[in-house]
C-alpha cells in the first residue's frame, strides 16, 4: 500500500495518481524548458480534484501580479480569460474609470489552502512520506495577508534565505522554487535546525511562485509551548 501525499491515507497503486507540485496550470503555457523535472508526489482522486478550482484561482492571481512583464503573455492571457469566464463583472472584478484599469478581489482564504497543499507536497517529496497528522499548519502570504509580517514569520523566513542550498525547484526557479527546514528544542527556548525528524517539533516551508508572489507555511506539532504561542492563528 502506499499513501497519499495530501490526507495520508493508505491506497493501493491503481488507486493513487500524480499531483503536480506547484499545479501544472503555472507552467502548461511555458516553453519546454520550463516544464523539466517537475515535482510530483502520490494523490488519491479525493484530494487530486479538490483544489483545481483554488489552483486556477492563485494562478489567476499570479498572471495579474506578473502582468506579462516575463514575456510571456500568454500567461496572462490564460489569466484574464480564466477570470472572466469564472468570476462575476461587478462583484469579483470591475473597470475603474478614474484609474482606467480592472480592479479584481481574489479570496485569499482558499489560496491558503493551495499553499499547504504544496507544503504538505514538498514534505513528501524531500522524506517520501506523508507529514503526520499530528502537525497543524500555517500559511502566511505578506503580498495580502499581514500574517506574515510578524516578527517571527521574518525570522524563518530568513532562515530559509540563509541556506540557499536548501531550496529544491520544480520545473524552473522562475516558476517555482521551496525550501523546507525541521527544528529541534536548543538550550532554553531556542530552537536549532535538525535533518532528524524524530526530534521534530516544528517545521517550515518557504515557498516563491513565479519570483512573484512568496509565502510561509508554519507546522508545529500539537504539543509544547511553541504550539501554545501561535495556536490562535493556526489553520484548523
Amino acid at each position: 500500500m502506499k499513501h497519499c501525499y495530501n490526507c495520508g491515507n493508505s491506497f493501493s497503486e491503481n488507486e493513487l495518481t500524480k499531483e503536480h507540485i506547484p499545479p501544472k496550470c503555472f507552467s502548461d503555457v511555458y516553453p519546454n524548458e520550463f516544464k523539466n523535472n517537475r515535482i510530483t508526489v502520490l494523490c488519491c482522486d479525493e484530494c487530486n480534484n479538490k483544489y483545481s478550482k483554488i489552483d486556477a484561482d492563485l494562478r489567476d492571481m499570479l498572471a495579474i501580479a506578473k502582468d506579462g512583464k516575463d514575456g510571456n503573455d500568454k500567461f496572462l492571457e490564460k489569466g484574464v480569460k480564466s477570470i472572466i469566464r469564472r468570476k462575476v463583472y461587478g462583484k469579483d472584478y470591475v473597470y475603474d474609470d478614474t484609474e482606467g484599469q480592472y480592479k479584481i478581489s481574489f479570496n485569499y482564504e482558499p489560496i491558503e489552502l493551495l499553499f499547504d497543499k504544496c507544503h504538505k507536497g514538498m514534505f513528501y517529496h524531500k522524506y517520501g512520506y506523508p507529514i503526520d497528522h499530528d502537525f497543524v499548519s500555517q500559511a502566511s502570504q505578506k503580498l495580502v495577508n499581514e500574517k506574515h509580517n510578524t516578527a517571527n514569520n521574518k525570522l524563518f523566513e530568513n532562515f530559509h534565505k540563509s541556506k540557499p542550498d536548501s531550496f529544491i525547484i520544480s520545473g524552473h526557479p522562475e516558476i517555482f522554487a521551496a525550501s523546507i527546514l525541521a527544528y529541534k528544542p536548543g538550550k532554553g527556548n531556542t530552537f536549532e535546525i535538525t535533518e532528524q525528524l524524530e526530534e521534530c517539533f516544528a517545521l517550515s516551508t518557504y515557498m516563491i511562485f513565479h519570483n512573484e508572489i512568496d509565502c510561509l507555511v508554519m507546522a508545529v506539532k500539537k504539543d509544547g509551548i511553541f504550539y501554545e504561542m501561535i495556536k490562535p492563528t493556526l489553520n484548523k
